[in-house]
C-alpha cells in the first residue's frame, strides 16, 4: 500500500514540531504494510483513524492506497474533521 498526502494534512504536518511529525509518518508507513492492525473504523464517517500518541491521523483507504486527509492533537482532530466533512 502507497500513502498519498491531501493539501490539508500536508499543512497540518507542517505546523507541527518535526519530531511529532516524523512519528505520524512513521507510524503511517508501519499501516502500509499492517493496515488491519493500525487502522481503526472512524464513526459516522467513510474513514479510518490511526493513533499516535496524543494525536491522530485520518485517512481514507482506497484500493492499494492510504490517502491521509488530516493530521493533528486528539482534542482538536473532530472538530476539525466535522467542520471538514460536513
Amino acid at each position: 500500500m502507497k500513502i498519498e498526502w491531501t493539501d490539508r494534512a500536508l499543512k497540518d504536518l507542517e505546523d507541527l514540531e518535526n519530531h511529532i511529525a516524523q512519528r505520524i509518518i512513521d507510524k503511517l508507513e508501519d499501516a502500509c504494510d499492517f493496515p488491519d492492525h493500525y487502522l481503526s473504523p472512524l464513526k459516522g464517517y467513510d474513514l479510518h483513524k490511526i493513533r499516535i500518541g496524543d494525536y491522530r491521523a485520518i485517512v481514507s483507504v482506497e484500493d492499494e492506497k492510504m490517502v491521509v486527509v488530516t493530521t493533528d492533537h486528539r482534542k482538536n482532530i473532530y472538530k476539525s474533521l466535522e467542520r471538514f466533512y460536513d
